[in-house]
């Protein structure tokens, strides 16, 4: 059995604490939530050890679906630490008060979205935005042959063509006509940088909630017990189900 700890926050409390301060810890939280989030979606939908090709593309097309939103989701966390932190008189404060550990994390942090990198270039072409031209453009260097599955229902139907293009397109837009090498790339700085951000969160959340504990902490900790959990490793998300 593993303990689970919780906090009741007091609302009156948290009226005294600084209005940029106290939203910053909640758009932070629910920035570690979503990066936490598509952590697990990433893990849970990459098994590819099907024997059926067509279930494999269906995991293709879950994972890359979730690699392109954490790149976006990473991309405004950073955004959010720029505007809502490092630009406000409150944050130095903490800064002064990280231990060396959030120290580097935000040094590493502020240094890989200070130059060119792939989650901004994957972020401001494909995550949020959709593109005709995109598709348009990168068709003729796809395979001659393209797949579309259909089905009665559309929860199982799967316009796996229309993945490939959106492949190729992030690839021309990273530099790269290696898919494999992007992709490892890919999934290396997208598993660093989801390292960092939640780094720095926990770090952050811990912070506030010590620093303003005597105003905003209503309770002792109190221990909740996680029984009968699921292995992360046994969860699997597939596209195509029984209906």
């Amino acid at each position: 059995m593993d303990k689970l700890y919780r906090l009741i926050i007091d609302k009156d409390g948290l009226n005294r604490i600084k209005p940029e301060e106290r939203a910053f810890f909640f758009a932070l939280g629910h920035v570690a939530n979503e990066i936490n989030i598509l952590n697990k979606q990433i893990l849970w939908c990459s098994d590819f050890s099907s024997k059926s090709d067509h279930i494999i593309k269906g995991q293709i097309t879950l994972s890359q679906f979730s690699y392109r939103t954490l790149a976006g989701k990473l991309n405004e966390a950073n955004e959010l630490i720029k505007t809502a932190f490092l630009s406000k008189k409150y944050a130095k404060s903490y800064v002064e008060s990280f231990n060396d550990n959030a120290s580097e994390t935000l040094k590493e942090i502020k240094k890989y979205f200070g130059s060119s990198n792939i989650v901004n270039k994957i972020r401001n072409n494909h995550s949020f935005h959709y593109s005709a031209t995109n598709f348009s453009e990168n068709l003729s260097g796809i395979p001659d042959d393209l797949e579309v599955f259909l089905h009665k229902t559309q929860g199982n139907s799967l316009y796996y063509a229309s993945e490939v293009i959106a492949t190729m397109a992030m690839m021309k837009s990273c530099g790269s006509s290696d898919w494999s090498t992007l992709l490892n790339e890919i999934v290396s700085e997208l598993n660093g940088i989801s390292k960092l951000m939640l780094s720095f969160s926990h770090e952050f959340m811990t912070e506030f909630v010590k620093k303003h504990s005597k105003v905003i902490v209503k309770n002792n900790p109190e221990p909740l017990e996680l029984c009968d959990l699921p292995l992360l490793k046994e969860i699997q998300i597939p596209w195509f189900v029984a209906q």
